[in-house]
């Protein structure tokens, strides 16, 4: 999935917005396309920016009400309910997406797509926030889930217990979750939520690490020695490791 696209399905779920607009010039005036919650709004309040002949931005700024950025052919705006609380969320979210796709290399050195495997593509997205919670001292979380039927059926559900922030990956027999960030998260609760969806999943996961540990793999194999410890899903709080 593009970052484009990641957009608007984000528009397109978050109640902090109305939707989605693309617009893609076309001699004197544009190709437009809209999305979202309530297409009916972002048209109306394209439509006022159209008729003010007002030009795209060609970074990533605002036009009139909305707030995007240039994406491939087009500009891709997202129009907000409350204008200023939305704002902070898109400009942070905005910041991070070139470090998440930094981390995935777009093609071999003969020019071909790239396919990671994503079991790797996890290991180096959760070494990249360990890196930055050493700033924050906040550590994600991470949980390991054995699947040994229907991955992706099992990773819709996850999806709709999980929040929006919260990243998963499969690769083989194993679903990684990444929490992020955790202090808020209750794992009696997460793991009670969980189960309502998926009573007979089998998992384990870490959460609290504070020092010590700052190496993906290591966090990786800790919560494969959890798994391995019950037959049932559980999440250690672990204050100091």
């Amino acid at each position: 999935e593009s970052s484009t696209e990641a957009i608007k399905r984000w528009a397109e779920s978050d109640e902090a917005f109305f939707g989605w607009a693309e617009l893609r010039p076309k001699g004197d005036s544009h190709d437009v396309k809209v999305g979202g919650r309530d297409p009916g709004e972002v048209f109306r309040a394209l439509g006022d920016e159209i008729t003010r002949n007002s030009p795209l931005p060609s970074e990533p700024g605002t036009l009139g009400p909305f707030m995007g950025l240039p994406a491939e052919d087009c500009w891709l705006g997202l129009l907000p309910v409350d204008s200023l609380s939305a704002r902070s969320v898109f400009w942070g979210a905005l910041g991070l997406l070139p470090n998440i796709e930094n981390l995935i290399p777009a093609t071999r050195g003969d020019g071909s797509p790239s396919v990671e495997d994503p079991k790797i593509r996890f290991e180096r997205l959760l070494q990249s926030r360990l890196y930055a919670s050493e700033r924050s001292c906040v550590k994600p979380g991470i949980i390991v889930i054995e699947e040994l039927g229907n991955p992706e059926e099992t990773v819709r559900k996850l999806r709709g217990i999980l929040r929006k922030s919260d990243w998963i990956e499969y690769s083989g027999q194993e679903i990684w979750v990444l929490l992020e960030p955790p202090e808020n998260v209750v794992p009696e609760s997460l793991i009670r939520r969980i189960k309502e969806v998926l009573p007979e999943i089998r998992g384990g996961g870490t959460m609290g690490c504070t020092n010590g540990r700052d190496n993906a793999i290591e966090w990786m194999n800790r919560a494969r020695e959890i798994l391995r410890g019950g037959d049932a899903l559980h999440i250690q709080i672990e204050e100091d490791c």
